[in-house]
């Protein structure tokens, strides 16, 4: 098994090509990731700050991790 977690924009040609390939044979599962919510982003990673800092900082990141 190998997991893959890449940009869409930033993937070499040769594995952007390769990937539908694999998923047309079910050798390769594509799960598409959603932005975490705030509380995700404050109780995994941000647990120990205050919370109008943390609801900056997920503002500001759109969703991404801090």
């Amino acid at each position: 098994m190998l997991m893959i977690a890449r940009r869409d924009r930033q993937t070499p040609t040769a594995l952007s090509a390769a990937l539908p390939r694999g998923a047309d044979t079910e050798a390769v599962l594509r799960i598409g990731l959603t932005p975490l919510t705030e509380r995700d982003c404050v109780e995994g990673l941000a647990h120990d700050l205050p919370p109008d800092r943390t609801a900056r900082r997920y503002a500001a990141g759109e969703g991404n991790p801090l």
